[in-house]
């Protein structure tokens, strides 16, 4: 039996192709989860192994990302984080609403950095599966929003000439931690 290529199959061969295409741009931008995302629904030539190399290895404990048009910094905050030896966490500060830092933390341990004093809010992700800084944990991930008193206020503000610590203790289970916080979207979490 003869097998016939209909027009229906040509125009997905296409589109698989171009969303192929596409994956391999935004894979060579950085944005390795769309990018993996992209592979897996095309399924097009050898979208396997190119989705399996945009899983990023984990960054070294500590700020991987800054804004550097900020102020000048005057608090030092470390955080230390008890979670499963294969999540991750990444910590995203907000000072007047726009991102400040990033951190990642890996596995249980502990990471410092230097801020502005003022009003932050903090934001986290948590997961096993890392894309890179821009997109953390892709839709796999949990996402929350810390808060700082019975209030639920989100909140907190770093005083100049302090030095202050936070520790989180991450469930296995679930990715969530033990702080304060309100289940946030991935969408709202990343840059």
């Amino acid at each position: 039996m003869e097998s016939v290529l209909t027009c229906f199959d040509a125009i997905a061969l296409i589109e698989d192709e171009e969303l192929y295409r596409a994956a391999i741009q935004h894979f060579d931008e950085g944005l390795f989860y769309t990018a993996s995302v992209e592979f897996r629904q095309s399924m097009w030539k050898d979208w396997y192994e190119r989705r399996a190399a945009c899983v990023q290895s984990w960054p070294e404990n500590g700020e991987v990302w800054r804004n550097y048009h900020s102020p000048s910094e005057e608090v030092q905050i470390t955080v230390r984080v008890k979670q499963p030896e294969d999540f991750g966490m990444f910590i995203r500060f907000y000072l007047e609403g726009e991102a400040y830092s990033g951190m990642f933390i890996g596995g249980e341990g502990r990471a410092k950095v230097n801020l502005p004093a003022g009003e932050y809010i903090m934001k986290a992700g948590t997961g096993n599966t890392w894309y890179g800084g821009r997109k953390m944990f892709g839709k796999d991930g949990y996402y929350e929003t810390f808060t700082f008193d019975e209030d639920g206020t989100e909140t907190y503000e770093l005083q100049t000439g302090y030095s202050y610590l936070l520790t989180i203790y991450v469930n296995q289970a679930d990715g969530k931690s033990s702080v304060g916080s309100v289940e946030e979207t991935w969408e709202n979490v990343r840059e």
